[in-house]
């Protein structure tokens, strides 16, 4: 096995596409509604005026594992509301892509993430480890979800 990772997350929920855009290409806002392992989050260069070219570093605690990542993350690709790419170097080296979907009052959000590890402690224990490694990701995943959803309720009873 490698250090190969591709995982792709499905999240319905009810909502606009427009708005779930909006929250997940706003990453120095993450703080203020997502209740996850996040640490730190510094904008390192603004977007050009189309929205592109926005690089992030992302410090993150390894959720319930002991370790932390740290990442840059720069978007490549975007088209309101429908989807937004990103390239990450650091910890991890590859792409992420949110996809979102209208359908009715659902949303249907798709997160592509197929990166390699290049965080040397994951990267050659990723044979031995790799369960607990997935299974991290997928908690991950879960808390940003849970709170994902949260926002949206309070969006949807307050308009902010």
């Amino acid at each position: 096995m490698s250090n190969h990772y591709h995982f792709v997350t499905r999240w319905r929920m009810e909502g606009e596409a427009a708005v779930v855009y909006d929250l997940l290409t706003d990453p120095l806002h993450y703080e203020r509604w997502w209740r996850g392992p996040m640490l730190k989050v510094q904008e390192l260069k603004a977007p050009d005026e189309r929205g592109l070219n926005q690089t992030v570093c992302f410090q993150m605690k390894g959720g319930r594992l002991p370790y932390s990542l740290k990442w840059e993350s720069r978007c490549i690709e975007l088209n309101k509301p429908y989807y937004f790419v990103s390239e990450v170097n650091g910890d991890f080296f590859g792409k992420g892509a949110w996809t979102f979907k209208q359908d009715g009052p659902w949303v249907d959000i798709t997160f592509d993430w197929d990166v390699r590890v290049q965080k040397p402690a994951i990267r050659y224990f990723s044979f031995l480890l790799r369960l607990f490694f997935v299974a991290n990701h997928n908690w991950v995943m879960r808390t940003w979800q849970e709170s994902l959803h949260r926002e949206l309720i309070k969006i949807s009873r307050t308009g902010s």
